[in-house]
Parts: structure tokens; sequence; C-alpha cells
């Protein structure tokens, strides 16, 4: 099963979503606003759905720009991807696992630290 991690690997990818025109900052930086954006919103008690859809949300608005989500088209696109990501098993185990770990570094972040990986010049 693909992991966050595995997506992580030094190039312009956030959870398996390529950038349509270039991408605007490197995806450590990325990545760490995805986190920010995430951590702001998620709690133990939200629903998986919902927590599909902020997840969804925060990667859009990250590769690219809060107007795209902000368009008139976004929330039933935002609803389809989440959808999608509720039925299938390995999708929804990764969303969850990135939800963990993401919570996890904002309540306790001296116990788990999650940092982007460090990769081979190779």
């Amino acid at each position: 099963m693909p992991s966050l991690e595995s997506n992580m690997n030094g190039d312009d990818k956030l959870l398996g979503i390529l950038p349509l025109g270039g991408a605007k900052a490197p995806a450590r930086e990325k990545y760490a606003l995805f986190r920010e954006k995430l951590g702001k919103t998620i709690r133990p008690t939200l629903p998986v759905k919902e927590l599909a859809g902020f997840v969804v949300r925060a990667a859009l608005e990250v590769e690219y720009g809060e107007p795209f989500t902000k368009s008139p088209f976004s929330d039933r696109m935002i609803s389809t991807i989440a959808d999608s990501i509720m039925t299938n098993p390995d999708l929804r185990q990764e969303l969850l696992t990135v939800a963990t770990t993401i919570y996890e570094t904002r309540t306790n972040p001296g116990n788990r630290q999650f940092t982007f990986p460090q990769h081979d010049a190779n």
C-alpha cells in the first residue's frame, strides 16, 4: 500500500497530485502548508466523510491556490473526490493515517514528529 512518505519523494508531488502548470513551491513547503491547514481543522470526533473533504480541500488549496477551491464547481468536485476516497479501502486507510499523524503531531509534538524524508542525490 502506498504511503504518504513514499509520495513525498523530493519532487513536486503531494499525495499523488501533479501540478497542472508547474509547481509554485517546492514539495517540502507544500507539505508543511498542507499539514498546517489540516492541523487547524482536524479533531478526533470529526466524521471520516468530513475528514476526507477537509483533506481534499487542503490538498487542492496547497496545489492550486485558495481561489481554485472557492470557484463555483469546487464543492461538488471535492465531494466527488471525498466519496471516491471513502469507497476505496486503501485510500480510506491512507486518509486516516495522514490525519492521525498530523493530529498527533499537533497535540503532542515532542512524542511523534513526522518529518519530510531525506533522499539521496542518486
